[in-house]
């Protein structure tokens, strides 16, 4: 897979297609990659914009808030393919705890065949 391929699908796709899907299931693979091109995109931001003091700050929270909902849409659905309710999501308000909590579910080999929640993603092999 080229560069351009992998950021279609592990992040374009996800936020053009995916900006508010609460639907469905996602697997490990998918958002593993999509957080860490998250991370990567915040600390090339960080890092350009650290001596652009007020400007910096804004960009910061401009893509803080535009990478909420693609973000928690992820979660969502990533909670959904190991047969949890979305609602868990909310677990993170509890201080370092949900934190934990939503790794070790991430981590978490999805539902082999169909679930309540759907079928298995698309091209994805559940021991990922």
């Amino acid at each position: 897979m080229n560069f351009k391929n992998y950021c279609k699908t592990y992040f374009t796709d996800i936020i053009s297609n995916h900006f508010f899907d609460f639907k469905g299931r996602t697997n490990r693979k998918v958002f593993w990659l999509f957080s860490l091109n998250v991370l990567i995109l915040n600390l090339i931001l960080s890092y350009i914009i650290q001596n652009i003091d007020f400007v910096g700050i804004i960009a910061g929270i401009v893509f803080s808030l535009f990478m909420f909902f693609p973000t928690l849409s992820l979660d969502v659905r990533r909670l959904h393919d190991i047969e949890f309710s979305g609602w868990w999501v909310l677990i993170f308000f509890i201080p370092l705890f949900g934190f934990i909590a939503l790794i070790v579910f991430a981590c978490i080999p999805g539902t082999q065949g169909e679930n309540k929640y759907g079928p298995v993603p698309a091209d994805t092999n559940v021991t990922e």
